[in-house]
């Protein structure tokens, strides 16, 4: 296959191509400072002279102590390099494993049966798969909830949030024992 003479590399072009690195090259090396020309073993002039100005060693100097007075007491003190405000990154802190009846929310469980014992009551509970749950008075549900007070008829757990200003708040939360007619 012959190529169009306007694709063809002519030998002019390259040669002047490969003379011009050449040239750069050796402008380059003649460029770079020498090393001084000396005889063999022996050490070059400005050697000589930074062996010869070198002062006799006399070891530190020592700092002379000043006495004014004034003597820097620590105690009750903050640390001058620490940093006056403290970033605290909220939910940086470790997630809590959630086990037991922490695991559910008051509004996944269904109250279906409270047993008097003596004069308290137990309650049981079901989840949305079918298990069943006993839980008595203390008993912590959820994130923050705990069972307040199990009656005849009704379990009644309280909740614990906080506002955005830090205030704790407290959400009553009802649980009703539903008879068979009444049933969703």
């Amino acid at each position: 296959m012959k190529l169009p003479r306007s694709k063809k590399i002519t030998d002019g072009w390259f040669l002047s191509c490969c003379r011009a690195v050449i040239a750069a090259a050796f402008l380059l090396v003649l460029a770079l400072p020498q090393p001084a020309q000396t005889e063999e073993g022996a050490a070059p002039p400005a050697a000589v002279e930074a062996q010869t100005a070198k002062a006799p060693d006399a070891g530190p100097s020592p700092i002379p102590e000043v006495n004014d007075g004034f003597e820097y007491k620590r105690e009750g003190r903050p640390d001058p390099f620490m940093p006056f405000a403290q970033v605290v990154l909220q939910g940086a802190a470790e997630e809590e494993i959630l086990t037991g009846m922490r695991r559910f929310e008051p509004g996944q469980l269904r109250l279906v049966a409270i047993v008097a014992k003596g004069k308290s009551y137990r309650a049981m509970v079901e989840d949305s798969a079918g298990k069943g749950y006993t839980i008595d008075r203390g008993t912590l549900i959820g994130r923050t909830g705990v069972v307040e007070d199990i009656a005849p008829n009704q379990v009644i757990i309280k909740e614990t949030t906080y506002t955005m200003a830090g205030e704790r708040r407290f959400n009553t939360v009802e649980m009703l024992l539903k008879t068979r007619g009444e049933e969703e």
